[in-house]
C-alpha cells in the first residue's frame, strides 16, 4: 500500500454478484484508471446514499440487472498516490436479468477457484482473501493422544470447519511435524485450510499446510514477509503499531485480541467491539476477533467489519 495518505476518504461500493460458484467481473476499459484490470462492479457512494443503495443503482446502470439482499463481506481502506478510498464490499445471489456491459465494458462470470488467475487492482487482495475464508477460525484444543487428535479434527471438518490452526506448544518437533502432516492432508482432502502456529520453516516439512500463524512477538523478528505468496500468513496483534507491522509483512489475515477479558491476557484491557472496529477500520485484509469469543459472537464481529472470530470451545470436539 502506498504510504501517501489523504485525510478525505472516497467511499466506493463494490458488489460481488454470485451465481453458484461463479462471480461476475467486468474489465476496466483503456481510458479508465487501472485500465485492463478485472474488477468487481460498483461505484462511488453518492451523498445521502448507503453502499447497498449505491450497488442497486450501479448494477442497474452498468450491468442492466436488478439486485437485492446485499450482504457485507469486508471494508478495505486503501491509499493510492492521489486518493484514499474505502471499498465497502458486499455480495448477493439475488438478481434479475443477465449482466451485460451497458457502457461497453467486457463482462465475464469467473469461477471462484480461477479468480487468482485474473489481474485485479492491488486493493482487491483483501477481497479475494475474504471470499475464501469462513466466519469461524478454529484453534485446535486439547487431545489425549495422536489418534484422538486426528479423530477430533476429522469430526470438526465433517461439521463444516474450513479454517484451523495447529499449535506446536508442548509437542516434540517430531510429533508436531508428523501430526501436522496428517492433519494438513485431512484438511486438504476436505477443501479446508490448516495453518501452523509455528516457525515459518515448518512449512518445508508439511506440504499441505495452508500457511503459518505468527504471534505479534514472532512477527517482530521479520522485516519482510517470511513465507511465499502461495501460502497464507496470519499474524495476531494487540495494538495499532503491531497492526502496521503485520501489514508491512504483507499479512493475509490479522487476528486482533483481546476483544473480551481472558485469562491468557488477564493484564490487558479488553478492546471491546468498538476497539476492535477501530483497528479494523485501518486494516485492508480480513480480521478475526479473539479473546473470550463464543459462537454467538459471530454476528457481532461481522457487524463491526470482521471476517469472523477464532474459537476453540464450541467447535473443537470434546475428547
Amino acid at each position: 500500500m502506498s504510504e501517501s495518505k489523504n485525510s478525505q476518504w472516497l467511499d466506493v461500493a463494490v458488489g460481488l454478484l454470485r451465481r453458484n460458484n461463479r462471480i461476475c467481473l467486468s474489465l476496466r476499459q483503456a481510458h479508465q484508471h487501472l485500465a485492463n484490470h478485472w474488477e468487481f462492479p460498483g461505484g462511488k457512494v453518492e451523498q445521502d446514499e448507503t453502499p447497498q443503495q449505491a450497488l442497486i443503482r450501479e448494477f442497474n446502470e452498468e450491468l442492466g440487472v436488478q439486485t437485492s439482499a446485499w450482504q457485507p463481506l469486508i471494508v478495505v481502506p486503501w491509499h493510492y498516490e492521489k486518493v484514499s478510498v474505502r471499498l465497502h464490499v458486499f455480495q448477493t445471489e439475488q438478481f434479475q436479468g443477465e449482466p451485460q456491459g451497458m457502457e461497453g465494458q467486457k463482462i465475464e462470470w469467473c469461477a471462484l477457484e480461477n479468480l487468482a488467475e485474473k489481474h485485479f487492482p492491488e486493493a482487491n487482495k483483501g477481497i479475494l482473501q475474504a471470499l475464501n475464508l469462513p466466519r469461524i477460525y478454529m484453534s485446535m484444543g486439547a487431545f489425549e493422544n495422536e489418534q484422538a487428535c486426528l479423530n477430533q479434527f476429522n469430526c470438526a471438518l465433517q461439521q463444516g470447519i474450513g479454517l484451523a490452526q495447529f499449535k506446536s506448544k508442548g509437542l516434540s518437533e517430531t510429533l508436531f511435524i508428523r501430526l501436522a502432516n496428517r492433519l494438513a492432508d485431512y484438511a486438504f482432502e476436505k477443501g479446508a485450510k490448516l495453518l501452523l502456529n509455528a516457525d515459518p520453516e515448518c512449512l518445508d516439512s508439511v506440504a499441505n499446510a495452508a500457511g503459518i500463524q505468527l504471534s505479534s512477538g514472532q512477527a517482530q523478528n521479520y522485516s519482510k514477509r517470511p513465507i511465499s505468496q502461495d501460502k497464507l500468513l496470519a499474524i495476531s496483534i494487540h495494538t495499532a503499531q503491531q497492526l502496521n507491522h503485520a501489514l508491512q509483512l504483507d499479512a493475509d489475515i490479522v487476528l486482533i485480541s483481546p476483544v473480551k477479558q481472558t485469562a491468557a491476557h488477564a493484564q490487558m484491557t479488553p478492546l471491546g467491539w468498538q476497539g476492535l472496529q477501530a483497528l479494523i477500520n485501518d486494516c485492508p485484509v480480513p480480521v478475526y476477533g479473539l479473546g473470550g469469543m463464543q459462537l454467538e459472537d459471530v454476528s457481532a464481529a461481522v457487524d463491526v467489519g470482521a471476517q469472523g472470530i477464532m474459537l476453540t470451545k464450541g467447535v473443537w470436539p470434546d475428547a
